[in-house]
């Protein structure tokens, strides 16, 4: 019941932020000029915050928490928490607002689900980070780690296959292993991304490309 009951007290943490947008108190960061405006993301026990740099919205900020420590029980650990914002913020600011949350500023958040929160704008190489990565994970997965029973095909090229790449991707039925080929699985996915875009423009990341696209 632990993780049920702690995605009810986040949900009332977002109708409470939603709440202090909606009055005017909380100022939500825009995503991109002339862009949706964001003033939380949640993804299972982690929260981000936005809102301007300033100390009175940092404090805005702080009051929400208390409030969701007090009505829950579950107390934030700042020590764990950080701050980061705009290069253009100068570090007199930055101590105030650090004063003001008792949370330290970093240069950098980190990895989250295996990507870096922060990286420049070279797209390339961060994607390269995230080949990098799989294959590093695919490395005890080689076929030569195998037996051959277990083989679909020789690891590295070396060696003649022992199945046909038609058979792997037939059916069972017409005698194939039933192993789906990774470009038919792509766009059906880029597919659903698709019809999401059609159906439900609501959603953040919708709200974002359609800005985007408009923008161009």
């Amino acid at each position: 019941m632990s993780p049920y009951l702690f995605v009810i007290c986040m949900e009332r943490v977002a109708c409470l932020i939603s709440y202090l947008v909606s009055s005017g108190s909380w100022i939500p960061v825009a995503v991109s000029k002339g862009g949706p405006r964001v003033s939380r993301l949640m993804f299972a026990n982690d929260l981000l915050l936005f809102c301007k740099a300033t100390k009175n919205q940092v404090e805005i900020v702080m009051e929400a928490l208390d409030i969701f420590t007090k009505a829950s029980r579950l107390k934030v650990n700042l020590s764990k928490s950080k701050d980061q914002c705009s290069k253009n913020v100068s570090q007199r600011r930055k101590d105030i607002l650090s004063g003001a949350s008792s949370i330290h500023f970093t240069q950098n958040l980190g990895r989250y689900l295996g990507v870096n929160i922060d990286h420049d704008r070279d797209a390339q190489k961060m994607i390269q980070e995230v080949i990098e990565k799989i294959h590093a994970r695919l490395a005890n997965w080689k076929g030569r780690m195998l037996n051959k029973a277990g083989r679909l095909c020789n690891a590295d090229g070396r060696g003649l296959p022992l199945v046909k790449w038609e058979k792997v991707v037939a059916p069972k039925n017409l005698g194939g292993l039933a192993v789906r080929g990774s470009q038919y699985i792509n766009v059906a996915l880029i597919g659903k991304l698709v019809w999401q875009m059609l159906k439900d423009k609501e959603q953040l990341w919708v709200k974002l490309l359609s800005q985007i696209s408009e923008a161009k």
